[in-house]
């Protein structure tokens, strides 16, 4: 299959947050963004006007909700642990819109919940459960020919 897919990048341990009360998402990134850089935590993030959330690994989770509580103004968050990111790498600018409801179509079709999706130019990345995570990897293998000696 000619997809643009050379490869997929796999991150374990990785938590979800997400606010858990109606503000604007400028209030809730930049609360986060700041509280997540003073911890020196790294994460992945997206800040659009429909949706916000924050990735970070699963070991910093009791650093960060302990941190947000001594916050005077803290926005209550929402948190799914247990996490893994699938990232599909390769040339997928062009096929992004297909690739992503292929993937999409094919996780829900063998029963794994795709709980959170982002991309960029190279890659196409979605959060699984852990526990759905290596078969996961071996439906995107099979799928994307990636289980194929080149």
């Amino acid at each position: 299959r000619s997809s643009g897919i050379t490869g997929i990048a796999v991150a374990r341990n990785q938590a979800l947050l997400t606010k858990a009360v109606m503000v604007g998402n400028g209030d809730f990134n930049q609360q986060m963004r700041q509280l997540l850089q003073h911890c020196g935590v790294a994460f992945d993030s997206n800040d659009t006007v429909s949706d916000s959330w924050f990735v970070v690994g699963q070991q910093h989770i009791t650093q960060v909700v302990t941190a947000m509580e001594r916050q005077p103004d803290s926005i209550p968050v929402n948190c799914q642990s247990s996490l893994t990111r699938l990232s599909l790498v390769g040339a997928i600018v062009s096929s992004f819109t297909s690739i992503s409801n292929e993937l999409h179509l094919m996780l829900d079709g063998e029963g794994i919940d795709v709980k959170l999706s982002s991309w960029s130019a190279t890659t196409l990345s979605v959060w699984v459960d852990e526990a759905n995570a290596d078969k996961a990897v071996r439906v995107l293998h099979h799928a994307f020919g990636l289980n194929k000696a080149q």
